[in-house]
């Protein structure tokens, strides 16, 4: 496997999730550090090393670790800076948004493949007729309903549907035959 497929074979959305709440918290902590070194007076932590955490993903460990730790709240250029990182940050996230959304509409598709495709659902619309007629005509025998019945006249509307959908995909074929037939069971109507 070489090794660009290996990464994108690592390249999954829970990772990325994952990737970048590790990224949050180590910036979290970093300013948390910061804040406690500053208090101590020793080395701290340069202002690029905590806008670079934040740039690739940390921003809001920076945002939360300002607000708990109330560090680096009033300082201009980094507050700029800071706030800089969040609007590109937010404005590259809904592009690729927008990018990937796009990327899952569908071409076009063409009269051959829309034939493929209309088969299979005027075959499920067909069974789902024939099911709803099925239990309809069980509930109308057992209960001895008469013709004048809703149930009745809605088994009736279901055979003309049934007769009418049956005709559509045969055509000419169907003429021949004299067309309309409906099942036996509407004989039984």
């Amino acid at each position: 496997m070489s090794s660009e497929n290996y990464f994108f074979a690592y390249l999954t959305l829970s990772n990325v999730i994952a990737a970048i709440a590790v990224v949050n918290v180590w910036t979290f902590m970093l300013f948390g550090l910061d804040k406690i070194r500053a208090e101590e007076g020793s080395w701290r932590i340069s202002e690029a090393a905590l806008l670079n955490w934040s740039f690739f993903g940390g921003t809001l460990g920076a945002y939360a670790g300002r607000a708990i730790f109330r560090h680096k709240t009033r300082k201009q250029p980094f507050c700029s800076n800071l706030h800089g990182i969040a609007i590109f940050q937010s404005i590259a996230g809904a592009s690729a948004d927008g990018w990937f959304l796009l990327q899952r509409i569908p071409a076009p598709l063409s009269p051959i493949a829309l034939s493929s495709y209309s088969a299979p659902m005027a075959d499920l619309y067909l069974k789902s007729l024939e099911s709803e007629r099925r239990s309809l005509w069980a509930s109308a025998r057992l209960k001895g309903l008469p013709k004048d019945s809703p149930q009745r006249m809605r088994i009736a509307a279901i055979d003309a549907d049934i007769a009418a959908h049956k005709a559509k995909p045969k055509g000419a074929k169907n003429e021949a035959k004299g067309g309309g037939e409906t099942s036996a069971e509407s004989d039984n109507l």
